[in-house]
């Protein structure tokens, strides 16, 4: 693969990577990098699936879950795994539909008729939030630490298939305020709490945190490591964290009770 780059990145909006990407200064002076995908892939998107009309949210119709879902029509799946590709790649630039094209990416193998009310409803959101992007700014007053924000939704796929009632571990890594990445992930395990989930979650985003300093530090071998923050809103997933000991969750200690 070859990237080319010509010139300085401005104030005006320069592709790259399949995104749309310009540099300015937000009225406090701060030094702010802003992306977004490109117009041609939200087209392809909001056209491909028909959308006329937007929404403000991504939340699944109650209507259309309660229906018997019914298999597509071979030209139909052909439709939404195609639409699902599509959604993927804006996912790469937009956090906010993240967890939306995880879960439709889990009916690849064999969509229904609720799969596809699902996507043309991610589709509604992207066509109501097509100017949305992610801004990145560098403040040198934050300190230079690696912060991991993790959080899961506990059961959120339950009744859903064989293996349903796993739950999604979402995290941000972060360097000095400007986020590295974000993610949203269905958890291997069936977690029996919700403290449970929350603790596969922090773990997850510790790793990716653990991953971050590696980098860093193979980057400048002489340095000393950046230091690690992990956030969680769970109070029973950081009383497991502070613990010493296994307590009631030894079926978590080989893999996941190492915070």
């Amino acid at each position: 693969m070859t990237v080319k780059w010509g010139e300085p990145m401005g104030q005006e909006r320069s592709k790259y990577l399949g995104c749309e990407w310009r540099r300015f200064r937000d009225p406090d002076g701060l030094d702010t990098l802003e992306t977004r995908p490109l117009p041609r892939h939200l087209d392809h998107f909001i056209d491909g699936l028909g959308i006329r009309r937007g929404v403000r949210t991504t939340a699944w119709s109650e209507q259309v879950e309660k229906a018997e879902p019914e298999p597509l029509s071979e030209e139909d799946a052909h439709l939404f795994r195609s639409m699902v590709g599509v959604a993927q790649w804006l996912a790469l630039s937009r956090a906010d539909i993240q967890y939306s094209a995880k879960e439709l990416a889990r009916a690849l193998g064999a969509p229904t008729t609720r799969d596809m009310a699902r996507v043309r409803k991610l589709g509604r959101y992207v066509q109501a939030t097509r100017g949305l992007a992610t801004q990145l700014q560098v403040d040198d007053d934050k300190p230079w630490v690696i912060q991991a924000y993790a959080d899961a939704n506990f059961a959120g796929d339950i009744g859903i298939g064989e293996g349903g009632g796993k739950s999604t571990s979402g995290g941000v890594i972060a360097l000095q305020g400007v986020v590295l990445t974000t993610y949203s992930r269905t958890q291997s395990l069936v977690a029996r709490s919700t403290a449970e989930a929350e603790l596969l979650a922090l773990n997850s985003a510790l790793a990716e945190a653990l991953f971050v300093q590696s980098i860093m530090m193979d980057m400048d071998s002489d340095a000393d490591p950046i230091p690690l923050q992990a956030w969680t809103d769970s109070t029973a997933c950081l009383g497991i964290a502070q613990r010493l000991g296994v307590g009631k969750l030894r079926h978590l200690a080989v893999r996941h009770l190492w915070v």
